[in-house]
């Protein structure tokens, strides 16, 4: 039986409706919806190991192929998966509907190791745990707040993590980890003082790393060992705790208070507010008012 005529080379150029690009310690990763309306032809080629990641969206043809021998049919589900070690010619033809995908650039030597890893080819595999977790970065890189990029650089962190223990293997017999890195009682000192001296400004992990000599790898790694939290969370309760200060022993309005405790806007803390403590900082005032300790005079 003759095989059907291959399609992979004759689609269209991609049509790209939206693309953001980040890097995090290496790991560089690209956030795309794109129209396949029209059949359409990808390629890639790379230094770096590649992972493509379909998150949304209805494909009703995906033809894969890899340095023109391996490869897959049918269309791709949300949380696939393909990878393409580097070196390597990936080619693919599509068609369907609007979607939206994650492309992973990783370096083949990892921060935390001292040898070149390889990775194996896959096609088409299932992985939960890489859906949510790009599902929740591509939404932090919408906002611009310190935050959510110290949030996105966290959950960046976890995947490169997760992608190394699970996808990638050592090409050398050098596999010896880098030894962990642990925050000493200076250092943690020194990112409490930072912090809290800084509140209403914007705070990266880069600023904190730098502080105290780390890569962002390193202080991730070491930070919850000491605060049992990530540095982003660690934050927040900081400038929950500046806010509530200010509630109760200012005059100030909440807008006021928001920005000098490191909120963008008064909906911002008031919803910050209330998904961590139950009700908005009004309420809070005026409840702390009725209860002060009263002078017995």
């Amino acid at each position: 039986m003759d095989s059907r005529p291959k399609r992979i080379g004759t689609g269209d150029p991609p049509l790209v409706e939206y693309r953001r690009t980040r890097c995090w310690n290496g790991l560089e990763c690209c956030f795309s919806r794109e129209s396949i309306s029209r059949p359409t032809d990808w390629t890639i080629r790379d230094d770096r190991h590649v992972m493509i990641v379909h998150l949304a969206g209805k494909m009703s043809v995906l033809e894969t192929e890899l340095d023109g021998r391996s490869g897959s049919l049918g269309p791709a589900t949300p949380g696939e998966l393909w990878t393409i070690p580097s070196g390597s010619r990936y080619a693919s033809y599509a068609h369907g509907d609007d979607i939206e995908f994650a492309v992973l650039y990783l370096p083949k030597k990892p921060p935390t190791s001292k040898a070149e890893t390889g990775m194996t080819p896959l096609f088409g595999l299932r992985d939960e745990v890489m859906l949510s977790s790009l599902r929740r970065m591509s939404q932090l890189v919408e906002a611009n707040d310190d935050l959510s990029r110290m949030e996105a650089e966290t959950v960046a962190d976890a995947v490169a993590n997760h992608i190394r223990s699970k996808y990638q293997k050592a090409d050398s017999n050098d596999t010896a980890p880098i030894p962990p890195v642990h925050l000493n009682a200076l250092q943690s000192r020194m990112i409490r003082e930072y912090v809290w001296d800084r509140l209403s400004q914007p705070i990266s992990l880069g600023d904190l790393a730098s502080l105290v000599g780390l890569t962002t790898h390193e202080l991730l790694a070491s930070f919850r060992e000491v605060f049992q939290t990530s540095p982003a969370q660690y934050v927040i309760a900081q400038r929950m705790r500046r806010a509530q200060w200010l509630l109760l022993y200012s005059k100030w309005d909440i807008t006021r208070i928001a920005l000098e405790s490191g909120f963008s806007s008064h909906s911002h803390l008031t919803s910050t507010f209330t998904t961590r403590i139950g009700y908005p900082p009004s309420y809070f005032r005026s409840e702390a008012n009725k209860t002060r300790v009263r002078d017995r005079g």
